[in-house]
């Protein structure tokens, strides 16, 4: 089988390449949290 990972691991909190120590704060996927959506509708 092809492109298959040899050894998976949770990346989520990897910045990715560039982003690393560069002195700057990065978000990463798993400090992203989930807003709830407001349902706003328009007066009629």
């Amino acid at each position: 089988m092809d492109m298959r990972a040899d050894s998976p691991m949770y990346r989520l909190g990897d910045p990715g390449g560039g982003l690393r120590d560069n002195g700057r704060r990065v978000l990463t996927y798993a400090e992203h949290q989930h807003q709830p959506v407001k349902k706003v509708w328009p007066n009629r």
